[in-house]
């Protein structure tokens, strides 16, 4: 399943320890919350949010979808990100199996503001990559990408005229 801004945040299926992550400063128990919380600033209005990580979190057969026109800021915070598909490639329901699905016109920055540099990305199980820009912006300022999927190799794909720009970031 796919969770929009606009679907239901009860939804999610998450394991996390608590706090699990701040929207625009307010820090949030469960996963549910935090897109509840985005949901409501896009009714109100907002064009742009800045999600911080305060633990690591597993997210499974789930994948955040951005919408047009908006724009998230996903501060790994030195926590790590785990999606888990566990589907497999013959059901044939054409769900989206990526960790973050970014739409035509919307944009992600990934960034790691922890001292460490530790911050990560996984895809695991029959996910196809962690982040999957099909026409956005997508800026990489930090954070690091793994794969442990059995389908695919792509920590990032982008296509249909995606622009994706990853920094280097300097070896600690």
């Amino acid at each position: 399943k796919t969770v929009n801004v606009a679907a239901s945040a009860t939804e999610t299926v998450i394991k996390n320890t608590l706090p699990v992550a701040e929207v625009d400063g307010v820090a949030y128990d469960t996963l549910p919350e935090v897109v509840a919380a985005i949901e409501n600033k896009v009714a109100a209005g907002a064009t742009a949010v800045t999600v911080k990580l305060l633990s690591d979190v597993s997210v499974e057969n789930t994948t955040l979808s951005i919408p047009n026109k908006f724009a998230l800021t996903l501060d790994l915070n030195g926590k790590t990100y785990t999606y888990t598909d566990d589907r497999t490639d013959v059901q044939g329901d054409g769900a989206a199996r990526y960790a973050v699905d970014l739409g035509a016109t919307s944009t992600l920055t990934v960034t790691d503001s922890s001292t460490d540099q530790t911050g990560t990305m996984k895809a695991v199980g029959t996910a196809l990559c962690c982040l999957n820009n099909n026409g956005g912006t997508l800026n990489v300022l930090g954070g690091r990408f793994v794969m442990a999927s059995t389908s695919s190799s792509y920590a990032i794909f982008s296509q249909n005229g995606a622009s994706t720009i990853i920094e280097p970031v300097a070896e600690k």
